[in-house]
């Protein structure tokens, strides 16, 4: 062994690694180069620990991460810098962090002329970190094509993991799924269903129009519905396509998107906000959702 990670409390003055190290010249071995790194809190929590319950035990994270990304949590950071894992937002921005270095050709990016040295210490950086994620050695480091956010939109629309691929084959992002993505997709349900899972991502469509979310619209956002119906109908089913039905419907119903929105939360989720409306509502059945605003305009 020639070099031994430790958090800082073993790293003090008089702490195990200075016992250690006296135990290894007595043996009559050189003592491995130290390396102290920060402790992991957990967002709102503070530092981890067993003894006070304050912890997510390795085996729980893998249930919801892929293996590769959690590695990357520790690569990416410096050791003096105490690491804050973060179970909601910040893991699927970590994730999505992960697929963005993994998509860009960062060796070709090193060949560049004329590269500052700030930036070569940047890519140095990334590609170490990634270097250090992978889990086998026989392991690259590859994008799924499909990112995190994506993914946990589609796996809360679709029960079914054949309708998941059947959405992304019709969008080209990809042909067949990967090994890699089935194990994704398995970890991203079981995220899902704990109570790690982000709020402002969880996505909750009503099956019948509630009465007390409608109750709460002005008389504009009510003028929504109708004109909303018709746009819906003939829209592209796609984001794009619901986006710019939201938007002739603002158009028509002389009110603004603002309105637009609040009503179509009110009706769709019973909520008066959540996470983007129009890729959640290309990925459903139109004439379920279209029903849907038809039947709240009685209501």
């Amino acid at each position: 062994m020639t070099c031994e990670p430790f958090g800082k409390d073993h790293g003090a003055a008089g702490g195990s690694y200075d016992t250690g190290k006296e135990i290894a010249v007595l043996f009559g071995h050189e003592p491995p180069a130290p390396l102290t790194y920060e402790w992991i809190s957990l967002r709102g929590k503070g530092a981890m620990s067993s003894s006070s319950g304050n912890t997510v035990g390795p085996i729980e994270a893998l249930r919801l991460v892929p293996p590769e990304i959690l590695r990357f949590l520790v690569a990416n950071s410096k050791p003096s810098k105490a690491i804050e894992f973060d179970t909601g937002m910040g893991l699927v921005n970590l994730a999505d962090e992960y697929e963005r270095l993994c998509a860009r050709d960062l060796a070709g990016e090193m060949e560049a002329e004329n590269l500052s040295r700030r930036k070569r210490v940047q890519l140095e950086d990334a590609m170490v970190a990634l270097d250090l994620s992978v889990v086998h050695e026989d392991q690259d480091s590859v994008a799924t094509s499909v990112s995190f956010r994506h993914l946990s939109l589609l796996a809360q629309v679709k029960p079914e993991d054949e309708a998941v691929w059947d959405s992304l084959r019709s969008t080209g992002s990809i042909d067949q799924p990967t090994e890699a993505l089935k194990d994704r997709l398995i970890r991203m349900r079981s995220w899902i269903a704990s109570e790690h899972f982000p709020d402002e991502m969880r996505i909750t469509l009503l099956e019948a129009p509630s009465a007390a979310a409608l109750s709460e619209l002005t008389v504009d956002q009510r003028k929504v519905l109708v004109a909303l119906e018709t746009n819906l109908r003939s829209a592209a089913w796609t984001a794009e396509g619901i986006t710019e039905a939201f938007k002739s419907t603002a158009t028509q119903a002389a009110v603004s998107m603002r309105d637009v929105y609040r009503a179509s939360y009110a009706l769709f989720m019973g909520t008066e906000r959540g996470p983007r409306l129009a890729p959640i509502l290309a990925n459903c059945d139109r004439e379920t959702m279209v029903e849907l605003v038809r039947r709240s305009q009685v209501v």
